[in-house]
């Protein structure tokens, strides 16, 4: 059955409502809701005209005259409603315990509905509310504005009404009707908020995924290039200066800090001067290997990380050992020096 069809359907059951109980239905009973609902869409425009002329041929009621609203106010204070309303709350809560979410179809989910249908009538009691509002149950009035509005940042996002769905705990046909009707501006400005919440975790989870990507691809130039960088004005280039950038202003990542430290990364561009030294990546790293036998000869030791450049190009050395990126012949240059590579294997 479509949704035109069961428009009609409910239309013959009010009937034989009328004609059996000559009144409409309870307002706590579902016929009793879908008669409030359309009295809503009504009022408010959303009623098209085919369904009221055709509701109007039946002669429907679409307002309550005041004598049968006191009446009604009356009913809500009865026992009858008190019991009733006292088991919907349980029937709710149950349901929010067993799957955490809010239900927004069947009768507990009608049920829900029409209570801040109600509130934003004026005719939900504080204390009923109150409690309601116990279990998470979020109460929106104000300015109604179009649904429209979700459905372009949606996919501004490039978001799906399942994804939707699932970050405001609803059913993917509900989105669906909210994007093509009024919702309260509260509830709208609540909606946007957790969606530009979910994409910028998604906005980091991609920019993490590309700097990892240009790490790697960073590592493997280096490694082919003999640790000499990237041109500037090339991509790759840009992409170190913007590491420098970001961890001189302190808006780099620690961790990220970390991995380009592990790396041997070279966190000052090398001067005119320096580039004038060598026209080659084979005599960049042998200018390099010549600086720290030199400072073997002088100190006796290794450089250390803290040394300075020829420090860090040691441990870069180490590190593209561990990975296989280091010529044999380089190796034994380095031994001879007193690079020990045994202990790079257990970093």
């Amino acid at each position: 059955m479509n949704q035109n069809q069961s428009w009609y359907a409910h239309v013959d059951e009010l009937l034989a409502y009328l004609r059996e109980n000559g009144k409409y239905p309870p307002s706590d009973s579902l016929l009793g809701y879908w008669v409030s609902h359309q009295r809503y869409a009504y009022h408010h425009g959303k009623l098209s005209k085919e369904r009221q002329a055709f509701l109007e041929l039946i002669g429907f009621k679409w307002k309550i005259d005041e004598d049968t609203r006191k009446q009604s106010l009356q009913k809500a204070g009865s026992q009858y409603y008190i019991r009733t309303w006292n088991e919907r709350f349980e029937e709710l809560k149950q349901y929010v315990i067993t799957h955490h979410t809010f239900p927004t179809s069947g009768k507990i989910g009608c049920w829900l509905y029409q209570q801040r249908h109600k509130w934003r009538q004026g005719n939900l009691s504080e204390e009923y509310k109150e409690r309601l509002e116990t279990l998470g149950v979020q109460f929106w009035g104000g300015e109604e504005v179009s649904g429209q509005m979700i459905r372009d940042r949606r996919a501004e996002y490039e978001m799906t009404q399942d994804q939707l769905a699932v970050l405001l705990g609803m059913t993917a046909m509900n989105i669906s009707k909210m994007e093509r009707s009024m919702v309260p501006q509260e509830r709208l400005d609540v909606i946007l908020q957790k969606m530009d919440e979910a994409a910028k975790k998604k906005q980091k989870r991609d920019s993490r995924g590309k700097w990892q990507k240009s790490k790697r691809e960073l590592e493997t130039y280096l490694s082919e290039h003999d640790g000499v960088y990237p041109a500037s004005d090339s991509k790759l280039g840009e992409w170190v200066a913007d590491q420098r950038f970001l961890k001189k202003s302190g808006l780099l990542d620690a961790k990220q800090i970390a991995q380009l430290n592990e790396m041997g990364f070279a966190w000052h561009s090398r001067t005119a001067k320096d580039q004038a030294q060598v026209t080659n990546p084979r005599e960049a790293w042998d200018a390099s290997y010549e600086q720290v036998r030199q400072f073997v000869a002088e100190h006796g030791v290794l450089p250390a990380a803290g040394d300075g450049k020829i420090g860090i190009w040691v441990y870069q050395q180490k590190y593209r050992y561990t990975h296989g990126r280091l010529p044999e012949k380089r190796k034994k240059m380095l031994e001879e020096i007193g690079v020990v590579f045994d202990d790079a294997r257990q970093e």
